[in-house]
């Protein structure tokens, strides 16, 4: 008679039923932690920790709104750009509370309206032509209200602009009989056409007697004093249109000589005419005055930093 055999014993003792028990339960944990990981990458904000990249986050969210910065008078000396930075969506959503849906297919404006002293003043744009289907606003709070009749201290503008077209602007401050300011702006497609209206050259008239416009008038036009204008760009978050927050790094900004109506932001120039923002959210830019005042404009594009952490 053979000797009876003892039970097989996995390691340390361990019995088959029991070792089949927990690799069913490693298993279980294995698919549990797949699952989260899977379930985590489709929030936003969790990709990059998990250090995946995805192609379905909407653009919008991360997307700045390209915006032109012209200028009430050619710049002949070094000139500081003050902008506030927001996503497409964040747009969208400050039109949207407005009740104004955004057509992708016009553009719009921003305009600050300044006295001699470069101070916000209280004053009414007017954009030439006139647009039927466009509507104007202002910006108060953290919000767009619809404009009505009277100034707005801070800044005004219009959305739904018919795109391309070739604006004129003009302030007219509640304490004149006149206007203070005049310039050109151009308006493309889906873009943020944005110009300060200080007292400047374009306004021959007398001047008034009021202390914060006695400059309205008598403003020479610019003449160069030195070879070149650098321009410092500083870009912030902002909650509406103006900025109010965090600086904002990473952002290009180009010289656009040409016809505003053609110079793409996603365009390629020449070396020099390009400078990206650094983590204070400032840039600088450096344009020759050989052939007199600067006559161009900015263009600002990039994406937010902080989207999609």
């Amino acid at each position: 008679m053979y000797p009876l055999r003892r039970p097989h014993k996995g390691p340390r003792g361990i019995d088959p039923a029991t070792m089949r028990q927990l690799a069913w339960s490693v298993m279980k944990v294995i698919r549990g932690s797949l699952m989260l990981a899977f379930g985590l990458a489709s929030l936003p904000g969790c990709r990059s920790v998990l250090g995946i990249e995805s192609t379905e986050v909407d653009p919008a969210s991360c997307r700045l709104v390209t915006q032109r910065v012209f200028f009430a008078d050619k710049p002949a000396e070094d000139t500081q750009v003050r902008l506030g930075a927001l996503t497409k969506a964040r747009f969208q959503t400050l039109a949207a509370d407005l009740g104004v849906p955004l057509d992708a297919a016009r553009g719009h404006a921003l305009i600050e309206i300044r006295d001699c002293q470069d101070e916000p003043a209280s004053a009414r744009a007017r954009l030439l032509p006139t647009d039927a289907e466009a509507t104007l606003f202002a910006t108060r709070g953290e919000a767009l209200s619809l404009a009505t009749g009277s100034g707005v201290e801070g800044a005004t503008g219009a959305l739904n602009l018919s795109a391309p077209e070739e604006y004129e602007v003009t302030a007219y401050p509640e304490e004149l009989s006149v206007e203070s300011s005049q310039s050109d702006l151009v308006v493309r497609a889906g873009e943020l056409s944005r110009v300060v209206l200080a007292p400047n050259s374009e306004v021959m008239v007398t001047p008034p007697a009021a202390d914060e416009w006695t400059c309205v008038g008598i403003i020479a036009e610019p003449v160069p004093t030195k070879d070149t204008v650098t321009f410092t760009i500083e870009v912030r978050t902002a909650t509406t249109l103006l900025p109010d927050g965090d600086p904002v790094g990473g952002v290009r900004v180009i010289i656009c000589r040409d016809d505003a109506a053609s110079c793409a932001a996603d365009a390629a120039v020449a070396p020099g005419d390009e400078a990206f923002t650094d983590d204070t959210g400032r840039a600088l830019l450096q344009v020759s005055t050989a052939g007199g005042a600067f006559d161009g404009h900015l263009v600002v594009s990039g994406t937010d930093p902080n989207c999609d952490r």
